[in-house]
């Protein structure tokens, strides 16, 4: 055989090995790396601020990917289609808990150290008398003292974690402040 025989079949051959792959591969992987590359994008924030729902794109994605391994390339090329916009509500959702995990912290950090300080003052003012005035309870002081104690060491903690960038864990810890600190005052009151 010579030469020209040999190439002319190995182009054949070539050829057909092409002809018969399946149409759906190429749009398939293309779809698939079209949505990897949307998902990074969005990634970071959508676990901090969406993992349920990232799990289910994500599963979504999975399911894509086993289709195509699995040589299902027109299954895949389906499962692909959904994703582009699951992936981007996934990241307006993201954003928007963002966002209102921001206003929300935005106020606890004007509130909760103007109330800590109010009522602060007020315990150690109440604390520093030789003599606690009538209708202050000394048990109540105490309790309000230790009250407030929490309050400020879990409003450090909440600042520490924003400042690390945990804003959920933030807002978590900070939450709950105000109507401790209002405790404390109310203990005072009785």
């Amino acid at each position: 055989m010579n030469l020209v025989t040999r190439l002319a079949s190995t182009l054949l051959v070539a050829v057909t090995l092409l002809a018969c792959q399946d149409p759906a591969k190429a749009p398939a992987a293309a779809a698939l790396q079209a949505a990897e590359s949307s998902l990074a994008a969005v990634r970071g924030e959508a676990d901090r601020f969406a993992p349920g729902q990232l799990k289910g794109v994500i599963a979504e994605l999975d399911a894509a990917r086993a289709a195509f391994a699995a040589g299902k390339y027109a299954e895949a090329l389906a499962a692909t289609r959904p994703l582009g916009d699951r992936i981007a509500a996934l990241g307006r959702e993201s954003s928007d808990r963002k966002d209102a995990l921001l206003v929300n912290w935005s106020s606890l950090s004007a509130s909760v150290p103007e109330a800590l300080g109010v009522v602060g003052g007020l315990v150690d003012a109440l604390t520093s008398m030789a003599r606690p005035p009538q209708g202050v309870d000394p048990s109540a002081l105490a309790a309000a003292r230790e009250t407030l104690a929490e309050a400020r060491s879990a409003w450090a903690a909440a600042q520490a974690s924003f400042r690390s960038g945990s804003l959920v864990e933030a807002v978590q810890l900070a939450q709950p402040l105000p109507e401790k600190i209002q405790v404390a005052a109310d203990r005072l009151a009785k």
